[in-house]
């Protein structure tokens, strides 16, 4: 009897020490919620949405367990952010919030960081034409064996005389280039055809091998394999030259270009769109997985903030901050819907609202980017600069033994990449591969 009383009051002592030395943990019931917004290779963003808690408020952030960041939460909702990482690894996050003498804690949220990728590849680069100002002005890829450039590329005759009619289609294939024309028509103002010529090609836009979408900066061609058709007329709607595509399809596609131009076919019709700049438009991609669409302006208003960003949603357009230091932006691009790059002097990031300079490139002026992903992000321009992002580290290709060359255009496609420009007088293409 004696023993059986002193394991009872052993027991209750036990318990009533636990209770007196720890805060008391009171079941979730969605007062805090974190949830994983976005993964890089050493980056995490953590959405963190506080409900019927009075804030200001003690929040404590827990990564695989230890004590991460102690935060003061004076908003419902707020983004934080972990740069400490390293790639391909599992990390586990929880909040806690502190209540007096007792707290309530998330749910565990699991953030696997991405694995970086090569940087190793083999580069061949290929001369187009014999002189005569020939360049490369964009690029498409449609597999690891089938590539397309555009532009205007000029062969001396057999006199020895350049041949005043460039060809502005030339297509790689099984390693060998063959070039050809592309014939555009020439409409009057009302859409009546006027003409027909061999004129330069501005842009190319790719959707599978027989989708391909070519333009001169006023008629569109779309080309299937060896034949190719027009698309209905666009010039009445045009305030100036079109000079880049993007789109989901041959059926659903956005074109930009010089005085502010924006028009989009869709359902076999052309809708102006008002884009609010007479500025050239230099580049145009959309968000994965949303309606919004970007574009980049060049813009020249030295000592006055550089707006150098539009975003298309819903039809209508709305100009975006830019960092003070971009000037005469080239081009833009989206890793994903949260984070988007815009590059002209320099490469500048943007993510979850926040803008930062990639340091690599000081104000080198990148006139293109495009990427696969976070981690495997390519960008080209002058002064022979061609460099791509495996997720850590930015590797510029030096091997390439060409010093003077400025690209302007860029296609990717999983393990291969096509760049394309001039070298002086005469078209340049680097093809590279991944090994």
């Amino acid at each position: 009897m004696k023993s059986t009383i002193l394991i009872t009051v052993v027991i209750f002592t036990i318990t009533f020490l636990s209770f007196s030395c720890n805060n008391p943990v009171t079941p979730n019931n969605g007062s805090i919620n974190l949830t994983v917004a976005d993964v890089s290779c050493t980056e995490v963003w953590l959405n963190l949405s506080a409900n019927n808690i009075t804030l200001p408020a003690n929040i404590i952030i827990k990564k695989n367990g230890n004590k991460f960041i102690n935060l003061n939460l004076t908003t419902k909702d707020t983004t934080l952010y972990d740069s400490t990482l390293l790639p391909s690894q599992t990390y586990i996050y929880q909040a806690q919030y502190n209540k007096g003498f007792a707290f309530e804690r998330s749910e565990h949220v699991t953030a696997k960081t991405l694995d970086t990728t090569s940087s190793n590849f083999i580069w061949q680069t290929y001369i187009l034409g014999d002189g005569n100002s020939s360049m490369v002005h964009d690029v498409a890829l449609i597999n690891d064996t089938t590539a397309y450039a555009v532009g205007a590329i000029y062969y001396k005759d057999s006199t020895g005389q350049f041949d005043p009619t460039p060809y502005n289609l030339a297509v790689w294939s099984n390693n060998e280039w063959s070039v050809k024309h592309i014939s555009f028509n020439l409409y009057n103002y009302d859409c009546s055809i006027a003409g027909s010529y061999y004129g330069n090609a501005n842009a190319i836009y790719s959707f599978s091998e027989g989708n391909i979408i070519i333009t001169d900066g006023a008629d569109f061609v779309k080309l299937n394999r060896s034949t190719y058709s027009h698309y209905p007329c666009s010039i009445n709607i045009l305030k100036g030259g079109s000079l880049k595509i993007w789109g989901t399809s041959v059926d659903n596609f956005y074109s930009v270009g010089t005085n502010g131009t924006l028009i989009h076919f869709f359902n076999n019709v052309w809708q102006k769109l008002e884009s609010g700049t007479t500025l050239n438009i230099t580049d145009v991609y959309g968000a994965p997985n949303s309606s919004d669409i970007y574009m980049s302006l060049y813009n020249e208003s030295f000592g006055l903030p550089r707006n150098s960003l539009l975003k298309l949603s819903n039809n209508n357009v709305e100009v975006q901050p830019t960092p003070d230091n971009l000037a005469e932006a080239a081009s833009v691009w989206l890793a994903d819907n949260n984070i988007l790059f815009i590059s002209g002097t320099g490469l500048f990031r943007k993510s979850f609202g926040k803008w930062s300079q990639v340091p690599d490139f000081g104000r080198l002026p990148i006139n293109k980017i495009r990427g696969n992903g976070i981690n495997d992000i390519f960008v080209a321009g002058s002064h022979s600069i061609i460099a791509h992002f495996n997720g850590v580290a930015w590797a510029r290709y030096t091997n390439i033994n060409i010093n003077d060359a400025v690209f302007g255009s860029i296609a990717v496609d999983k393990n291969i990449v096509i760049v394309g420009g001039f070298l002086y007088d005469r078209s340049i293409v680097v093809i590279g591969k991944r090994q």
